[in-house]
């Protein structure tokens, strides 16, 4: 009798410590998931930029006038500022409810906080 109790012990120790690994993994998936999303994020924020500085430049080289310029490159930056904050929302839209207590931002710069502390460590 003894030994079926220490079987059944095992068999639901086992159940239970397995479930929780594989809870474990499944989280760690979604961490490495969220930070190649953001690392995605932060690359197209940084090319936008780049394309808006270069447009400048030639705008410059242009002879546009100077105001037109600045108004141009605060709308540029408008843009840019929307769009990042409309990625992150989108972002934690687009995570499944049962993990959403996981993601720990939501603003642009929360994100890159959090990537660079993860990134760092």
């Amino acid at each position: 009798m003894y030994e079926f109790m220490w079987f059944l012990s095992g068999a639901i120790l086992y159940k239970f410590l397995s479930k929780l690994l594989g809870l474990y993994q499944l989280f760690a998936f979604f961490h490495e998931i969220q930070l190649h999303v953001i690392a995605m994020l932060i690359a197209a924020s940084q090319d936008l930029e780049g394309a808006a500085t270069i447009k400048h430049e030639m705008l410059i080289d242009a002879s546009v006038p100077p105001e037109e310029v600045e108004s141009l490159e605060l709308i540029d930056d408008s843009i840019i500022s929307s769009w990042k904050r409309a990625s992150i929302v989108s972002l934690n839209r687009a995570t499944p409810r049962s993990f959403q207590s996981l993601s720990t931002f939501e603003t642009w710069e929360e994100a890159v906080d959090y990537y660079d502390q993860t990134v760092k460590k």
